[in-house]
């Protein structure tokens, strides 16, 4: 009769039948498995608390097979079963683990040559949103990383944290003087060039703190490129310090980030320092919509509870005020060169011409007593997309997010790929996987479609739906609303 371990070591070998691979017996309670001469797998079973315990150890994966051994794994209910992945480092200790097998096994099948495969290793390839600021003949430039490749827009959004970054990077012990690492909303890495441009144009005259929103600065230019790290979580230095060793050939086209027309309009240094008078309000037209809109206002008599005549979208409306109150440039809700201008504050006497009366505003409650905050959530709606060469990966990926209840519905398309890499333009048929989804689970999809896909660093995009009918929002929401 076979044991638990008899069973998993040939479930373990039908989950990989599909990859050439070679099984090694170091004991009957010890296999270790080299797939695709790619990934190596410990699977060892202990006796702890008089029960099995089969240890599951990624001792070395290099990523060029998408494997997905630990969802294999986690299928076993009735079995005491661990998976341990690689990380970046050979035998690295872990709670729980216990010793790693790294060393045992590597003395024992010296054939696999881990060590030598370890040395020739790149690393896990990553995406970093990269930029450019001159300042005369002086040249600064800085990384981020990012999960994924995207396009101008969400360049621009990453770059408008590089000043938050350099903050932050003030504040901390660097370990060489050549190039800084700051956080923002993301991991940054800034050589001395970079910090010596933004110091000198913004801390020489003020001490801009930290900004919610980030700032913008208008000549500041980027691109998006490619780097290898063996661990995942470490400082980029050394991606950075690559791309300026070969001068910047592995980048991709390096762009302005603003066009002139929004140069201008962006606000300056000492702008930030100003205070503006900013109204929030709520728009009486719209039932049951609690967001919250931001004006400005040259009437700083405005207050919580007037009523207001404003512009939206080139109509004029009446909304009702829920916070009047001073802001710093550099802490204001919404930018103010897109901000619209309160048209003026409305009596109750003037209500009627507009369609409305005093009556129509008893729902109100501007110290929020009367919302909900978890009764009344607005969501948006998006649909996401992935690319593939493969299109049972995109088949596997859409039943998991279907079936998590995540997703309403999802296409699969196959279309022709063309981009630049490695300096020459390449073509190559792809599939296309787009799901529609609502904004709160698009973080769990894009943690799924990273560990099915098959690609190291795969294409991943959100497009907000702008024009959404009420059915097909009800339709949205009732499908996602049963989440597994």
């Amino acid at each position: 009769m076979k044991s638990n371990f008899d069973w998993f070591i040939s479930d373990f070998e039908k989950f990989i039948v599909m990859y050439q691979y070679k099984k090694y017996k170091l004991n009957k309670n010890h296999y270790v498995f080299d797939i695709e001469n790619s990934a190596i797998y410990s699977v060892l079973l202990r006796i702890e608390e008089e029960k099995e315990h089969i240890v599951v150890e990624e001792i070395f994966n290099d990523q060029k097979e998408k494997i997905n051994i630990k969802k294999h794994c986690s299928q076993y209910a009735k079995m005491w079963i661990s998976y341990f992945g690689f990380h970046g480092e050979l035998g690295k200790e872990e709670p729980f683990k216990g010793e790693s097998q790294y060393t045992y096994i590597n003395k024992e099948l010296a054939e696999l040559e881990i060590d030598k495969r370890y040395d020739q290793w790149d690393g896990y390839q990553m995406a970093f949103a990269g930029f450019e600021l001159k300042d005369g003949f002086k040249k600064g430039y800085a990384i981020a990383k990012c999960k994924y490749i995207d396009g101008i827009i969400e360049l621009r959004n990453i770059g408008k944290e590089l000043i938050n970054a350099f903050i932050d990077s003030r504040q901390r012990e660097q370990e060489n003087d050549d190039y800084s690492y700051g956080e923002s909303k993301y991991q940054f890495v800034l050589d001395k060039n970079m910090c010596e441009i933004l110091k000198k144009r913004y801390f020489t005259k003020f001490e801009i703190p930290k900004m919610k929103g980030g700032f913008g600065i208008s000549d500041l230019k980027g691109f998006w490129t490619f780097g290898f790290m063996r661990n995942r979580d470490a400082k980029p230095y050394e991606v950075l310090k690559k791309l300026k060793k070969v001068n910047f050939q592995d980048a991709g086209v390096i762009n302005d980030l603003y066009t002139e027309k929004m140069r201008e309009n962006m606000p300056k240094v000492d702008e930030l320092f100003q205070e503006y008078f900013y109204v929030k309000v709520q728009y009486v037209d719209i039932p049951n919509d609690y967001r919250e809109y931001s004006y400005l206002s040259d009437d700083t008599s405005i207050k919580e509870g007037d009523k207001v005549l404003v512009n939206r979208a080139g109509t004029e409306t009446i909304a009702f005020v829920m916070d009047a109150r001073f802001y710093k440039g550099y802490e204001v809700p919404f930018p103010v060169e897109r901000t619209k201008y309160i048209i003026k504050k409305i009596d109750n006497s003037e209500l009627e011409k507009y369609g409305f009366s005093p009556d129509d505003f008893d729902e109100y409650d501007y110290d929020d007593e009367g919302i909900d905050d978890d009764e009344f959530v607005y969501h948006y709606y998006y649909v996401v997309t992935t690319l593939s060469d493969n299109r049972k990966v995109l088949e596997s990926i859409s039943k998991e997010l279907l079936e998590k209840r995540i997703i309403a519905g999802s296409q699969i398309t196959v279309l022709t790929s063309s981009f630049w890499w490695n300096g020459k333009i390449e073509s190559k048929e792809e599939y296309k996987l787009e799901v529609r989804t609502r904004d709160d689970k698009i973080d769990k999809i894009v943690d799924i479609i990273e560990e099915i896909h098959n690609y190291e660093v795969p294409e991943i995009s959100s497009t907000r739906i702008q024009c959404l009918t009420k059915e097909m929002k009800d339709w949205i929401d009732e499908s996602v609303s049963g989440e597994k």
